[in-house]
């Protein structure tokens, strides 16, 4: 007759064992309980300690075996962490005394067995493949199509016809204007930022200010704002005309207490048209409300930059790539002196 391992405490049989430099240890599921080889208790196999799922199942028992094992997620079922999911699965249903019969043994089909899906559910909707398992702690455990051609397919066939809200709409032009006006108002009231880079650096950098990661445009406004943590990033929009259309000016930075607007513009970008006509208005709404509009430009690295003040940065690589000219300029002047 089989032996089984039971709690020397609660009587328990779901039992989990590791091996370590002392030997096999144990631990009680249900009370926590640990204990080795000298102290454990033993008892008999009986007929009924098995749990067995098959075809025969309630669905209520399924469903509650469902939820033990990928709902009620704690640190018990720490097989959804293991590189090897499937084998941990098993595992952990061994010490609970559950046998799933009728299915493979390994996570995607034991889950779709206990699980309400439908065999449908994790077919193409294009073209009736399966689809891939993506896992049971996203929101869709199946992708809806095979393939990306299927996907832009299945697009495709949504916008035809009637089903295309464009086609309905008699005049576009003024459709295009007032998604334009929208985006514009959001982007004055501070409401939206769009995800764009500096048409002169085409680079984002992740900076931590103040234990808060910011996302800035260049690693110019980086190195500036680490340097001035004080200040608040891209806070004030100023509305300009541009070649007869209006546009929305998002300045670099602000000093709220001292009425301070700085730009971060190198040398080379200042004689732009845009960028003189951007600069116009912002010393316009400067005057306006009492501020100072300051642009910071190369001389301003030349004299500050500091590999010392990026040392913790997340994006530290990237901003001593991007900043080097003006520690290799610092050199360059000792050794002339």
């Amino acid at each position: 007759m089989t032996k089984i391992i039971i709690c020397p405490k609660c009587g328990s049989k779901v039992i989990k064992s590791w091996k370590d430099k002392s030997g096999i240890r144990y631990q009680c599921i249900s009370c926590k309980r640990m204990f080795n080889e000298n102290t454990k208790k033993e008892r008999l196999l009986k007929n009924d300690d098995f749990l067995i799922i098959n075809n025969d199942t309630d669905e209520k028992i399924k469903k509650q075996i469902f939820n033990f094992l990928f709902k009620d997620l704690k640190s018990k079922n720490k097989f959804l962490n293991r590189s090897d999911v499937d084998g941990s699965l098993n595992k952990w249903l061994r010490i609970n005394y559950i046998k799933i019969e009728d299915v493979k043994q390994n996570l995607e089909e034991i889950y779709f067995y206990l699980s309400d899906l439908k065999e449908s559910d994790r077919h193409c909707k294009i073209c009736g493949k399966k689809t891939k398992f993506i896992g049971i702690r996203n929101r869709k455990v199946y992708n809806d199509f095979c393939s990306d051609v299927c996907l832009y397919e299945y697009r495709s066939n949504e916008q035809i016809g009637d089903n295309n809200n464009v086609f309905k709409i008699k005049d576009k032009e003024k459709w295009k204007e007032n998604i334009s006006n929208v985006i514009k108002n959001k982007i004055l009231s501070g409401e939206f930022t769009p995800c764009i880079t500096n048409s002169w650096c085409h680079s984002r950098i992740e900076t931590l200010i103040n234990d808060k990661i910011v996302k800035h445009r260049s690693s110019w406004e980086s190195f500036f704002h680490i340097k001035n943590s004080n200040l608040e990033y891209e806070k004030i929009r100023i509305p300009y005309i541009f070649e007869n259309i209006e546009h929305n000016y998002i300045v670099d930075f602000v000093d709220e207490e001292n009425k301070i607007l700085y730009e971060i513009k190198p040398r080379s970008e200042k004689t732009k048209r845009k960028n003189k006509i951007k600069r116009k208005y912002a010393i316009q709404w400067a005057n306006k409300n009492k501020y100072v509009y300051k642009i910071i430009e190369d001389e301003w690295f030349f004299n500050n930059y500091d590999e010392k003040l990026i040392e913790e940065q997340p994006n530290k690589e990237k901003l001593l790539k991007n900043l080097k000219q003006f520690n290799e300029n610092k050199k360059d002047k000792k050794n002339r002196l």
